[in-house]
């Protein structure tokens, strides 16, 4: 008996994870990095002044599952909520950059899209600020996204559930 886990077994297995029709549902979130240099303290506060020389964002949550399925062949359907506003936007760009459907996506304009946004000197993590809402999702959106992934069961291979405590 064999008690070494071989590479030959990670690439089959990873193999079987082409072209399969998986459900992820969960929170969907937006990570924003903001790049730059340090060079001063504030005369406000003892803080670092951040100069910034870049902007990027990055799918998060239950996006950055869907992501990863998609980057092994597969073909994830995300199912979530996001807000009425300009994250929202940020966020089906860059999931149409990634060509991920955003049909299982539900908007609710009481709640606002989560991000989370990092501000990163020298290659470091000076400090993160999370714009989110934590509260359960509404009944109506519940129930629209229980009828979506219904109408999806007869033609998936898997479910992944991806929470984080934002309500999904």
């Amino acid at each position: 008996m064999r008690s070494v886990f071989e590479m030959t077994d990670a690439n089959t297995m990873i193999s079987r994870f082409e072209d399969v029709t998986v459900l992820v549902v969960g929170d969907i979130i937006l990570d924003q990095f903001i790049w730059g240099n340090v060079s001063r303290i504030s005369p406000e506060a003892p803080v670092p002044v951040v100069e910034v020389q870049k902007e990027t964002v990055l799918l998060g949550g239950a996006a950055n599952v869907a992501l990863n399925l998609k980057s092994l062949g597969d073909e994830p359907i995300l199912v979530g909520v996001i807000g009425q506003d300009e994250i929202s936007e940020k966020m089906m760009s860059a999931l149409e950059k990634a060509q991920i459907s955003g049909e299982g996506i539900f908007t609710d304009d009481s709640r606002m899209t989560t991000l989370k946004t990092r501000i990163i000197a020298h290659n470091q993590q000076v400090v993160r600020a999370d714009r989110e809402n934590t509260q359960e999702i509404s009944e109506s959106i519940t129930d629209q996204i229980i009828g979506f992934m219904k109408s999806k069961l007869p033609n998936i291979d898997g479910v992944i559930i991806s929470d984080y405590g934002k309500g999904v």
